[in-house]
């Protein structure tokens, strides 16, 4: 008997790379779109940092073997994401949209203003 060859209906494409943009969820889980991972250099661990009275968190990717970095996990066609409980229990302000910023070394993440309280 001959081999025959069954293709899958759903071949895929590729994951289109979306807006840049990001959300923390009440939960603490902070995800980014592929795009923000891109801007990073898709790293495995980065540098957490928060700026609680201008609404800010700050991306900064690291090697490995960095203590007291966060490990992203996800990819392939789900968001990069981390969860940080100590966030949004310090700040729950803090638990919404953001739009990503490119600095040198790293991405400023600001608060989008219509999530903004009054």
């Amino acid at each position: 008997m001959a081999w025959i060859k069954v293709i899958a209906a759903n071949s895929g494409g590729g994951a289109k790379r979306g807006k840049l943009s990001a959300t923390l969820s009440e939960d603490g889980q902070f995800s980014i779109t592929h795009a923000v991972t891109d801007m990073l250099g898709d790293p495995d661990r980065v540098i957490v940092e928060v700026e609680p009275d201008l609404l800010q968190i700050r991306l900064t990717p690291t090697v490995p073997g960095h203590k007291g970095a966060y490990a992203l996990s996800g990819g392939g066609l789900s968001p990069r994401r981390f969860r940080s409980k100590e966030i949004v229990t310090r700040w729950p302000r803090m638990v919404g949209k953001y739009q990503p910023r490119k600095q040198a070394a790293a991405v400023i993440f600001v608060k989008m203003e219509a999530d903004l309280e009054p």
